[in-house]
């Protein structure tokens, strides 16, 4: 390759970097380190409506979220991925680590 070729490659590189970069892109793509799901990584794309026991990523709460990355579990803006256990109308209660939908017992909270 010449040097104009490669100089071209190279700015365009550059260029697809800085525009992702700044581009307010929905994620697509995610890394799980975290227990709740296998390591691994997920493709996330919107749903219409959700469904038991469909993956989900979601958006821990600011205190939360400062809470674990203080901790070293998750860096900041880091999604979790997390079960869905129970739809609107149903009951979810968490006796010990034991977690029930409407008196089912589902698993046990990590």
């Amino acid at each position: 390759m010449s040097r104009r070729h490669i100089l071209a490659v190279t700015m365009i590189a550059v260029g697809t970097l800085v525009a992702t970069a700044v581009a307010d892109l929905p994620t697509r793509l995610i890394w799980n380190a975290t227990a709740s799901a296998p390591i691994g990584l997920y493709t996330v794309a919107p749903a219409d409506a959700l469904e038991i026991p469909e993956l989900v990523a979601i958006m821990p709460p600011e205190p939360l979220e400062r809470f674990m990355v203080e901790r070293g579990y998750i860096g900041r803006g880091v999604p979790l991925l997390k079960r869905v256990l129970g739809l609107p109308g149903q009951r979810v209660c968490r006796h010990g680590a034991t977690i029930a939908v409407d008196n089912v017992e589902m698993g046990d909270a990590l």
